[in-house]
C-alpha cells in the first residue's frame, strides 16, 4: 500500500474562497503526511491556507473558444501543473484542481492492479490513474453519435512523479490560433459555435503523445477514423487506469458536485474491455458491475435510470406517508392497552 509520506499533492489553479481551504484540509485529513504544493497565480492572497510549498506563477492567460464566450484554460493548467510537479519531492504525485476535495484513499488501491501491457504502446513507467469524468468514449454507436478521440480526463491524475511530469512538461498551445482554429478555417465542416482546434484535454494528451514518438494524423477534434480509434484505445489502456468518478477515484469537484460529464463519458467497464482485448485476453471482468453500473455505461441509459428513480421516489414516499398514520394508530393502541392493563391490576388489588 502506498503511504501518504511518499506522495506530493499538487493543488493547481485559481484560489476559490469557498473551496480551496476545504481542498487543503481534506488532504491533511486523508493523506496526513503528504507534501502539499499549492500552485496558483502571482498576486493571489494565500494567507490562512494550509500548504507546504507555494508557487505564484505568471498567468499565461486564456482565450475565448466558442460562441458563448467560454475561455480555454489549457495553458493555465499546463503552467500551474507542470511547475507544481517539478517542485514535488516525493516519489508519487497526485494532481488535483484547487476546487476539489479528497473523500478517501480508495484510488490508491488501484495503482498496481493492472500489470499486463502491449509494450509497443507503453510510454510511461507505470500506468497513471485517471477518472471517468470527461474521459470521452471513442466508439461510435447507436447511443453515441459524437465520439471523441484522445480525450483523456485532466481533472485529477495519480502516478509516479516522472510519469506525470512526462505528461505535463509540454509546450503551451499557440494562441489565438488554437482557440480560433475553425474561425480561421471556415471551409472545414465543424460543430457550430465551437472554434477550438482541440478540447483542452485533447491538446494536453496529444502533446504528450507527440513528444514521445506517436504523431497521429489528427488535425482537429472533428476527425474520426477506425485507425485513429484503435490507436486512441491502445495508448489509453497501456498508459492509464480509468476509475469511476467519486466511487473509485474518491475525489469530488466542489464547484460541479453533480457533474457527471457530458455524453459520451467512458465508464471503467469499457476500459476493462480494452484491457482484455489489447493487454490480457485471459482477464476476467469483475462481477461487481450490477444493473446500476450497466445503466451508467452511457449517458442515455443513465438518464433512463434517473427518470425511473424520479418516478419511483414519490410512490415510495406516498406509501411511507400511508404507513406513518397506521404506525401511529398501532403504537397508540398498544400503549393504551398497556395502560389499561396496568390500571386494571392496580384496582384489582
Amino acid at each position: 500500500m502506498i503511504k501518504s509520506k511518499d506522495i506530493s499533492v499538487v493543488v493547481q489553479g485559481a484560489i476559490h474562497n469557498k473551496f480551496t481551504k476545504k481542498s487543503l484540509s481534506s488532504i491533511r485529513k486523508h493523506l496526513p503526511q503528504a507534501e502539499i504544493i499549492l500552485s496558483t497565480w502571482e498576486g493571489t492572497d494565500v494567507s490562512n491556507l494550509d500548504y507546504d510549498v507555494i508557487l505564484l506563477n505568471k498567468d499565461p492567460g486564456a482565450h475565448v473558444f466558442d460562441c458563448n464566450g467560454r475561455v480555454q484554460n489549457q495553458n493555465r493548467q499546463i503552467v500551474s501543473t507542470k511547475n507544481g510537479i517539478k517542485k514535488a519531492s516525493r516519489k508519487y504525485v497526485l494532481k488535483i484542481r484547487s476546487d476539489m476535495q479528497i473523500l478517501g484513499t480508495k484510488f490508491l488501491h488501484f495503482f498496481d492492479k493492472y500489470n499486463d501491457y502491449n509494450n509497443e504502446f507503453k510510454i510511461l513507467k507505470k500506468r497513471i490513474l485517471i477518472n471517468s469524468l470527461f474521459t470521452r468514449h471513442s466508439e461510435k454507436t447507436w447511443w453515441n453519435d459524437k465520439p471523441f478521440l484522445f480525450h483523456t480526463s485532466d481533472w485529477m491524475m495519480f502516478g509516479l512523479k516522472d510519469d506525470l511530469l512526462n505528461i505535463w512538461d509540454i509546450p503551451l498551445a499557440p494562441e489565438p490560433e488554437t482557440s480560433q482554429y475553425f474561425k480561421n478555417h471556415p471551409e472545414i465542416p465543424h460543430t457550430d459555435g465551437c472554434y477550438s482546434q482541440y478540447h483542452a484535454e485533447q491538446y494536453i494528451w496529444l502533446s504528450f503523445l507527440r513528444k514521445n514518438g506517436f504523431n497521429p494524423n489528427y488535425e482537429h477534434w472533428e476527425i474520426h477514423t477506425d485507425e485513429l480509434k484503435e490507436l486512441n484505445d491502445l495508448l489509453l489502456v497501456n498508459n492509464t487506469i480509468l476509475l469511476e468518478y467519486l466511487k473509485e477515484f474518491d475525489i469530488i469537484n466542489l464547484k460541479y458536485p453533480k457533474q457527471l460529464g457530458n455524453s459520451p463519458t467512458m465508464h471503467p467497464i469499457h476500459w476493462m474491455q480494452m484491457y482484455k482485448k489489447y493487454c490480457n485476453q485471459n482477464y476476467k471482468m469483475p462481477l461487481k458491475y450490477d444493473y446500476v453500473n450497466i445503466f451508467k455505461i452511457n449517458n442515455r441509459l443513465e438518464h433512463l435510470h434517473k427518470h425511473i428513480h424520479n418516478f419511483i421516489t414519490p410512490i415510495r414516499k406516498f406509501f411511507k406517508w400511508i404507513f406513518e398514520p397506521i404506525s401511529i394508530l398501532y403504537y397508540a393502541i398498544k400503549i393504551g392497552l398497556r395502560i389499561i392493563t396496568r390500571f386494571h391490576r392496580i384496582f384489582k388489588r
